[in-house]
């Protein structure tokens, strides 16, 4: 298995999870990465060590200051900051993973599209570019949606703080169609192909992923090794492995989201390998991943562990999330021959027709490597 493509050299962390880390490429550069307390996140590439740890101090400076990401008064960034912000009565009903799903999406994506235009020169053609940039980078129509809401509040709040009047609010008789995802696009449901990473990625990742947290390199490992959903991995006690003689195991998959997801998967020695010690130091009722009061842990708390491995094992950002690691698995499977009912039962699909629709062009590489034999 190859090691880290990107060694960590040095690292600071605050205790609200800004961070600054350090780290050489395998190319021998040197890469600053930084996230604020605001989450915006950044980075910046050298070729001299000096230069490099330069720019850390500068940066870990900056966070100190709390100067890192601030955006300068009479910004659409500035306005969205303002109304972005977890205490705002509009995200009152919002559970936590909803919040931070939004709160991603706001600091990631759509600040660093339009956050630092004048609010008096703000116009629906940069909207319009904020959803040209989701649709270029194959968001699904749920991402669209929330960018819509987000950005819907966010001019409303311009209009109540007297930025425009309301017949100039940007997001006024926004045509409909610039906030759909592409027909037949992901919206369908589809994967992504330049977000699938390779195997080496996925090995570096899974890696990380162990020195970081034994709970992230779990989640990445049965993610990868067994396709299963995040919740479905959290919701794990080790009465659902059956380990055999030989080093293999199968897992009983009893919560999901939907009927079909109850399930047996295999998996195979290495990943059995991988996870025993946390298996055998868990008790057998209780679930293998869990916060320090016992609780199942959720999605935004392990992101930012999630987070620091991406960091850690230099996968690449355009790269797909935890979900992307059960695609590389189906995409595996199938690339490798396997019947897609055979894949579609392990995933927990309701039908092959639902695989079929999501790793079409999986199976259409596959069709064609198995009649290739009989071209002449």
């Amino acid at each position: 298995m190859t090691r880290d493509r990107a060694k960590l050299m040095a690292s600071r962390v605050t205790e609200q999870g800004a961070y600054v880390k350090l780290t050489q490429r395998a190319d021998g550069r040197f890469r600053v990465r930084w996230r604020d307390p605001s989450r915006r996140e950044g980075e910046s590439t050298h070729q001299d060590r000096r230069d490099a740890d330069a720019s850390f101090d500068e940066v870990w400076g900056r966070i100190n200051q709390g100067l890192v990401g601030r955006l300068p008064e009479g910004t659409f960034g500035e306005l969205g900051d303002r109304v972005m912000v977890h205490d705002h009565p509009l995200w009152a009903n919002h559970s936590p993973r909803a919040w931070h799903d939004l709160e991603a999406l706001w600091f990631n994506k759509i600040s660093p599209v339009v956050g630092h235009l004048p609010t008096d020169r703000f116009t629906q053609g940069d909207i319009t570019s904020v959803f040209d940039m989701l649709g270029r980078e194959g968001y699904s129509q749920s991402t669209f949606s929330k960018a819509r809401k987000i950005l819907r509040h966010i001019c409303n709040e311009g209009v109540t703080a007297g930025v425009w009047p309301e017949h100039r609010n940007p997001m006024r008789s926004l045509p409909a169609s610039v906030t759909k995802a592409a027909v037949g696009g992901p919206s369908d449901g589809r994967i992504i192909l330049d977000k699938m990473p390779t195997e080496d990625e996925v090995n570096a990742l899974i890696t990380a992923g162990w020195e970081i947290d034994e709970r992230i390199g779990f989640i990445f490992q049965i993610a990868a090794r067994g396709g299963l959903r995040f919740g479905e991995i959290t919701a794990l006690t080790p009465n659902d492995f059956e380990l055999f003689d030989d080093g293999t195991a199968i897992v009983y998959v009893r919560k999901s989201k939907t009927r079909a997801g109850t399930r047996w998967v295999p998996l195979g020695s290495e990943t059995v390998k991988a996870i025993k010690e946390m298996l055998d130091g868990t008790d057998p009722d209780d679930l293998i991943i869990r916060t320090a009061n016992g609780r199942p842990m959720i999605r935004s708390q392990a992101q930012r562990k999630i987070t620091d491995a991406r960091g850690l094992s230099g996968y690449p950002s355009h790269r797909g999330g935890v979900h992307y690691l059960r695609h590389f698995f189906a995409w595996s499977m199938l690339s490798a021959g396997a019947p897609i009912v055979d894949v579609s039962r392990v995933l927990g699909h309701a039908s092959p027709a639902v695989t079929l629709s999501i790793y079409a062009d999986a199976e259409a590489f596959t069709a064609a490597t198995s009649v290739a034999r009989y071209v002449k």
